[in-house]
């Protein structure tokens, strides 16, 4: 197997390396490299080319209509659903999330801006898996709790986890006061 292209330069990581030759942050040499495995081709095992997983939004990046910010608020929300969801559905998502980026959008809207496609990748990702967070909503009803440590110097330690909604409804009690 050849040796990766950054241990050549003597670096652990392509993180790494993309922090040396263009001088940016670690956050954002690691958002680009994040950004780049879901556009990129790769070969199987066999040697055979394997499509990328956001062919449309590959597109739309390598037009220029699509930067770094809005690739990754359209693609991570739907990274998790690829899995479970059907592969066509998943690539009319990708498609329809091009042209929102676009332009050229079911609804005739003007190009949209990161945060908007993190919304339409948001409902595409519930309607190609609509049961995704219920597992780990599930795990967090099990793991809930609160409990109270005894009384010490007239305060009484409160220790536990609750649910965002609970929290924020103990939050604003608190606040109150």
């Amino acid at each position: 197997r050849a040796q990766s292209l950054y241990r050549v330069f003597g670096c652990h990581s392509l993180s790494e390396l993309l922090q040396k030759v263009t001088l940016v942050a670690a956050p954002t040499a690691a958002r680009w490299v994040r950004a780049s495995k879901t556009v990129t081709s790769s070969r199987s095992l066999t040697g055979e080319p394997i499509p990328p997983q956001f062919p449309a939004m590959r597109d739309a990046l390598r037009d220029g209509v699509v930067g770094v910010d809005g690739l990754l608020a359209a693609t991570a929300p739907l990274v998790e659903a690829a899995r479970r969801a059907d592969p066509e559905a998943f690539l009319t998502a990708d498609a329809e999330l091009a042209a929102t980026a676009r332009g050229d959008g079911p609804d005739g809207s003007p190009p949209s801006c990161a945060d908007l496609l993190r919304v339409h990748a948001t409902v595409w990702a519930n309607v190609l898996d609509p049961d995704g967070s219920e597992p780990t909503e599930r795990a967090a009803l099990r793991r809930r709790g609160l409990t109270f440590g005894p009384a010490a110097g007239g305060l009484v330690p409160i220790r536990g986890l609750l649910m965002a909604e609970v929290a924020a409804q103990l939050q604003r009690i608190c606040d109150a006061d």
